[in-house]
Formats: structure tokens, sequence, C-alpha cells
């Protein structure tokens, strides 16, 4: 697991944000953060150690977006010592291989089989859902394909494991994009209606953020 301090001065607040699979930090570097903010970009899930102390901030805002969300949980089920401001899921949820409440195991599973330079390709334009945002991927030096088809293949085993076992962690919100098609938007509803966690519909692809600007707009839809 890789833990870019994109921001980090000491400043009160800390944004923590867990991307999702295969996706590079850079992406993301063009949201700007609030002034009193510190940003921590969190990315490459062949295992989950999260080896960083948060003790240090006032308050953390956690957001998770795609199969970041199951990590999260995964890391923070257990952790109390957190000042937590907010915690958002963003397009994923806690049942990631599911068939009624992540993506469908034969679409993981098929997904994993074609872990090529054209299966990716197709992966990302439905993740996009249109040429801008798929531009601003493309425009990024891409992780390889070895290193992201190990991270698939670590994560898959891994919620395979746990599945029996789902973390106890409490979300304030989740951001559900209506023109999802990685996690089927459906999919995502029910899951969190069963949980009882706010949810948030956005007119957004998988990949919403090209919708803002800012962090904060993000926090605040």
């Amino acid at each position: 697991m890789e833990i870019e301090k994109y921001i980090c001065e000491g400043r009160p607040r800390l944004l923590l944000f867990f991307c999702g699979w295969s996706a590079s930090p850079a992406l993301f570097h063009s949201l700007q953060a609030e002034p009193d903010q510190d940003i921590w970009l969190v990315s490459d899930y062949r295992n989950l150690t999260f080896d960083a102390d948060l003790s240090a901030y006032q308050s953390v805002t956690l957001l998770a977006w795609s199969l970041g969300v199951w990590v999260a949980e995964q890391l923070f089920a257990d952790e109390s010592s957190v000042h937590w401001e907010r915690k958002i899921a963003i397009n994923g949820t806690g049942c990631p291989v599911h068939d009624t409440e992540g993506i469908p195991e034969a679409i993981f599973r098929g997904t994993l089989e074609n872990l090529t330079p054209d299966g990716i390709r197709r992966f990302n334009r439905r993740m996009c859902g249109g040429k801008e945002r798929l531009a601003v991927w493309e425009a990024i030096s891409p992780r390889s394909i070895d290193e992201i088809s190990d991270e698939l293949r670590y994560l898959f085993q891994a919620i395979q494991a746990r599945k029996e076992k789902p973390a106890d962690f409490t979300w304030d919100q989740a951001i559900v994009g209506l023109s999802d098609r990685i996690f089927p938007t459906a999919n995502q509803l029910t899951h969190w209606q069963r949980r009882n966690v706010r949810i948030k519909e956005v007119q957004a692809p998988h990949d919403p953020f090209g919708l803002w600007k800012q962090w904060n707009e993000l926090v605040t839809a």
C-alpha cells in the first residue's frame, strides 16, 4: 500500500482519500484543498498495511472510492482513536464482490481474466463514461499491468477470505453514480439502504471526479 502525502504541512485537519483499483494518485492532484487541511492519497492495494499515524490531526475526513471503500473498512473497523470529521464512500460498497450488493462475481472474475492492455482500455472507457474524463486518465502515466494485475488478484483473494466476516464500520454518506457501469447503481443502493447510510445520488459514471474542482465540493455534495 502506498500513501502519498500530497500536502503534508502540519495543518490541523486531514483529508484522507483511498483511490480505486489501478488508479494513480496523480489523477486527483487537480482537486484543491482547504487552507487548513493536509491531503493524503492512498493507493496500490497489494497488501492491507496502513503504515501511518493519524493521531496528530484534530480531525480526519475519510473519502474512499470504488474498491478503496472496502479497503478503508478493513483498516479502520477497529480504530477508535481517529477523530473522524466525515466518512464518505463513493461508488463502492462493503461487499465489492457480490451479485446484488457489489460487482457481480462473474464480472469481477472476467476482469481478472482480461488484464491485458486492450482489456484495461475497455475497462477505463466503461469507468470514465465519456471522452473528457478518459482523456485525463490517458494523460497520466499508467501503473504497470503487472502491478495492477497483482493488486486486483490480491484484493479478490482478500475479499473472498473475509466475506463471511464483514467489517463493522459506519459511513456518514454514500455517493452513488447513476451511470456507474462498474459497481451497478442498483447494487450500491441496495447495499447502502440495508446499512441505513445516507445516500447522495449524482449523475455520473463510476469515476465521478470530473464533477468537482475542490475536495470540499465533494464533501458537501
